[in-house]
């Protein structure tokens, strides 16, 4: 019954994604028209804001800008590359499926690959979203350039990068530069006349840099930071990443060490007295968490679907778990590792809070050991987590009910920045 019900699942998916197929197209060829039009429309906008004048501003035709939507990039059109990632997605729900009942999984574990396979499904749909919408309004802000010129304006433009740590590093280099409006900027090999117009998708893909213009030699004198949130003075993007690391130098730098086998029983001992003092309810939240509530409770804190029967229960718990770890105090900076599908890889390298509590381990071999553990996380990999003392989270240890974890479990709601160092995703938790 079960496995019927399975497959049925399946075929209501690939139903669903065939029916919904050309309505995600229009969606996107409609968001991508309307930033086109803000490309074009949005340049004459500061272009006359600034100058305190009205401009002879032409019109952009509707046929140029629907050609511009439908034009193929790499030689494939939008509605073919959706289709083949709508395609790819019924297949593998299919192979989930039939690997799953070979292997003998768990139905509850089959859902759990289904529902990765749908998220990345549309995580994927997202990025042809914002990258076709980029394309088009970089290519009409620079068909505005260039009829701003025709029309007598000194003006050039200037490549402006995104103010934080996820912007790729050629395109830090790009930061501010300037060249005149029919002269590309160029990179390590590519060139392009604005940002998304390489046509290589290391460069184009999930861009968000944007050009300005620079009239008369003048150019915008603030800009904002994108981790403060604050405007501040403009800087290109290497001067704004010395100024932070010289901050950052005059600041005492957490010692991130691998406990050996005394930090360990240090850490053990603390966890012990820590749970000693925990009241019942406590402490059964923090066993339910460690044994199979954590899933259902983590559901909640990411606004996922869950049960609504169960809301009451599992946020008694959440409440319990919360005050538990406050009472935890972590006295070293320590290392963590996590084993994480490709999924969940991705979302955190683009993210910058867990919403959720987050599970660790002072153990590396337990998070590489979590990867074997399905076919699911064939794809993952191992994310290294530096935790500085103080950090709202509890090592639980053997107080768990999976006691060879060696489990340093965070606290949600922690906020975090990421950085790769010898391919190795780093996660520094910020508190």
């Amino acid at each position: 019954m079960e496995v019927e019900r399975l497959f049925s699942v399946a075929d209501e998916i690939n139903a669903i994604l065939q029916l919904n197929s050309p309505k995600v197209e229009k969606t996107i060829k409609g968001y991508s028209a309307k930033q086109a039009e803000q490309g074009y429309y949005g340049l004459w906008y500061t272009l006359e804001q600034s100058q305190n004048i009205a401009l002879s501003m032409p019109l952009i035709n509707h046929d140029y800008i629907m050609n511009l939507v439908n034009a193929p990039v790499a030689g494939k059109r939008l509605s073919k590359r959706l289709y083949k990632y709508r395609d790819e997605l019924a297949q593998n729900v299919t192979n989930n499926i039939i690997t799953g009942l070979f292997e003998g999984k768990s139905y509850a574990e089959i859902a759990r690959w289904i529902n990765e396979e749908t998220e990345a499904s549309y995580k994927q749909a997202l990025r042809i979203a914002r990258t076709e919408a980029g394309r088009t309004q970089s290519v009409t802000t620079q068909k505005g350039y260039e009829e701003a010129k025709e029309l007598g304006i000194n003006i050039k433009k200037k490549w402006l990068a995104t103010i934080d740590k996820h912007t790729r590093r050629t395109h830090q280099e790009l930061d501010g530069k300037e060249v005149d409006v029919d002269e590309e900027f160029t990179i390590r090999g590519h060139s392009a006349k604005g940002p998304r117009m390489f046509g290589v998708a290391s460069e184009d893909v999930n861009c968000r840099c944007t050009t300005i213009e620079v009239v008369d030699g003048i150019s915008p004198e603030l800009r904002k930071d994108n981790e403060s949130k604050e405007m501040s003075e403009f800087k290109s993007y290497d001067e704004w990443y010395a100024d932070r690391i010289r901050q950052n130098e005059s600041k005492p730098k957490p010692n991130f060490t691998e406990l050996d086998f005394f930090g360990q029983s240090d850490l053990q001992d603390d966890s012990d007295k820590w749970v000693a003092g925990l009241k019942p309810e406590q402490v059964n939240a923090m066993k339910d968490y460690t044994s199979d509530a954590f899933a259902k409770m983590n559901k909640i804190l990411r606004n996922e679907k869950y049960n609504p029967r169960e809301k009451p229960y599992l946020v008694n718990i959440i409440q319990n778990l919360d005050d538990a770890i406050s009472k935890f105090k972590l006295k070293h900076d320590i290392i963590t590792y996590r084993g994480v599908s490709a999924n969940e890889y991705d979302a955190i390298l683009n993210g910058n809070v867990f919403k959720e509590f987050k599970s660790t381990s002072i153990n590396k071999k337990v998070a590489e050991d979590f990867l074997n553990f399905t076919s699911a996380n064939k794809d993952g990999r191992v994310v290294k987590f530096l935790i500085p003392k103080g950090t709202q989270g509890a090592y639980i240890g053997t107080n768990s009910s999976m006691k060879k974890e060696s489990e340093f479990l965070l606290n949600r709601n922690l906020k975090y920045t990421v950085e790769i160092v010898d391919n190795i995703l780093e996660v520094t938790i910020l508190g």
